[in-house]
């Protein structure tokens, strides 16, 4: 261990003594890069590293020169004070718009449905006002008929009672009128009515030459005339389905019409019959039938 460590310090010591006595000479700037010292020592000689020569560079007119601007601008004017331009101005950004909130559609108003106005009911209106008003059967069915009294007007003549014949056909009536002589109003002639459907029609048949048989279910008397004669009479009525049978009836006139009471055959029902037509006049009128309600009066 001793000798170990004596040998270390002798090479330290021979190291340091050599490097002391080891001396560099100066290279000239013309020394040739090759040359080179040689330098003896204790462990041989040591050359020099040749060092290469260094050239500073010497500045020349044309080189330019960096010019340090400041940003300070000078003021043409001697005790003008410079004034700094503004800083920018921030521009805004662009705002998008808000997106509506949809509004909600309005709900539509059901819209009322017109009500319609009560249908008008008209009054009936009442019978005309005359200076005579029929009686009994009549009075009742011109009272109690307010249009069938507007229809045919106020009475010309207080009715009169006749003697008739009447004999019932397939489709209707034929009824014969012994019209009184001196009956006001109404001629002497016999009348024949042909009451078939709603039309009723008059003939004036003379008494004279007509043979009447009760017994027959044929047409006899004025009833064979007509029937003979009046071929859309005929045509109306169809077949007699009996012989007549004699009963009472009963004429008024009016302005626009007959009354004709009678009663129906077979049944003996008292029916009045009102002839739109003034039968004095008119040979021709539309009809319609009523039960007699003061049946017992006449």
């Amino acid at each position: 261990m001793t000798r170990i460590c004596t040998l270390l310090i002798l090479l330290t010591l021979l190291g340091f003594a050599s490097a002391c006595s080891v001396s560099v000479r100066p290279v000239d700037d013309e020394a040739s890069p090759t040359a080179a010292a040689g330098v003896a020592g204790r462990g041989g000689v040591v050359r020099s590293t040749p060092a290469a020569a260094s050239v500073t560079p010497q500045p020349s007119g044309d080189t330019p020169v960096a010019t340090e601007v400041s940003e300070t601008p000078t003021p043409t004017t001697a005790g003008e004070v410079p004034t700094l331009p503004p800083p920018p101005t921030a521009r805004p950004m662009p705002t998008m718009p808000p997106n509506p909130a949809p509004s909600p559609s309005p709900t539509p108003t059901a819209r009322p449905e017109p009500t319609a106005p009560p249908p008008v009911t008209p009054t009936p209106a009442g019978p005309p006002v005359c200076a005579e008003l029929p009686v009994r059967g009549f009075g009742l069915v011109w009272h109690d008929q307010p249009a069938v009294a507007r229809q045919i007007g106020c009475p010309l003549e207080p009715e009169v009672g006749i003697a008739a014949r009447v004999q019932p056909y397939t489709n209707g009536l034929m009824v014969w009128l012994d019209i009184p002589h001196g009956a006001s109003g109404v001629d002497s002639v016999p009348w024949v009515i042909t009451l078939a459907g709603n039309e009723a029609a008059r003939h004036r048949v003379a008494n004279a030459g007509q043979d009447w048989d009760p017994e027959a279910a044929a047409p006899t008397g004025a009833f064979a005339w007509v029937w003979e004669n009046v071929y859309t009479d005929r045509e109306r009525l169809g077949e007699a389905t009996a012989a007549y049978w004699a009963t009472d009836a009963a004429l008024q006139r009016f302005e626009r019409g007959t009354m004709l009471w009678l009663r129906e055959p077979g049944t003996g029902v008292p029916t009045v019959y009102v002839i739109e037509a003034d039968l004095s006049v008119s040979a021709y009128g539309q009809f319609q039938s009523f039960v007699d309600r003061s049946f017992g009066l006449y």
